[in-house]
């Protein structure tokens, strides 16, 4: 490895692909030892993940330099560039055959994966720190305003969740999609029902909420 690998992600059994902060994207082998270099990325440690890979390990995006989502196919070994946004994209997030980014100018932007065709797009006040979707079709993002902004991504209807008293860091869905976690700066965490929107848990933590996580039964977070 020729640089301080920030990001990786393992695809499989024997590969792992990782962003290195020379900006440079590999893929290594872990049986034949080999390295493949598949393009440009931009790690920002202090934002997000940055790093996104589908379900069926096809797909890999990244964020380069310009602030542009960078997608990888990675079975046709071939990549598109999206367009950029204004500001560093401070995470990405890939379901329902869509890429999802936000960045810290605010902006969240929706693309298809076949085409890199931008469907959808919403804004927060301030920067835009996660976003997330989920296995029924609603994506949802969220940032320093305080606002969750939900998004149907079949019928393209958005809604603004109001609750939190401070920002928002964190933001997950249930295995299923039907609820939806967000956790904001002072400790809180609420618990959205999903599609008929409301609070149905609330919870506390004594400082910022800054990663969730469900457990695969849906029962745990």
């Amino acid at each position: 490895v020729d640089a301080a690998i920030g990001r990786a992600r393992l695809v499989g059994a024997s590969e792992v692909i990782g962003c290195g902060v020379d900006s440079v994207l590999r893929r290594w082998n872990l049986a034949s030892h080999t390295e493949d270099r598949l393009g440009g990325c931009d790690v920002t440690l202090e934002v997000g993940s940055s790093m996104a890979l589908s379900v069926d390990e096809r797909w890999l995006a990244v964020p380069d330099a310009q602030h542009a989502p960078v997608l990888y196919d990675l079975v046709a070994r071939t990549h598109r560039t999206l367009a950029a946004h204004g500001a560093a994209i401070s995470e990405i997030a890939i379901g329902h055959g869509v890429l999802g980014a936000v960045s810290l100018d605010g902006a969240v932007r929706y693309s298809d994966l076949a085409t890199g065709e931008m469907l959808l797009e919403d804004h927060h006040e301030g920067a835009a720190y996660k976003v997330a979707i989920g296995a029924n079709g609603y994506a949802a993002s969220v940032g320093e305003d305080g606002v969750v902004r939900v998004m149907n991504l079949d019928s393209g209807v958005r809604l603004a969740l109001r609750g939190h008293g401070a920002g928002l860091w964190s933001l997950v869905f249930s295995p299923d999609g039907a609820q939806l976690v967000t956790g904001d700066l002072l400790g809180a965490i609420r618990v959205w029902q999903l599609p008929a929107i409301g609070v149905v848990g609330n919870r506390a933590h004594r400082a910022a909420v800054q990663s969730l996580a469900p457990h695969a039964s849906g029962d745990l977070l």
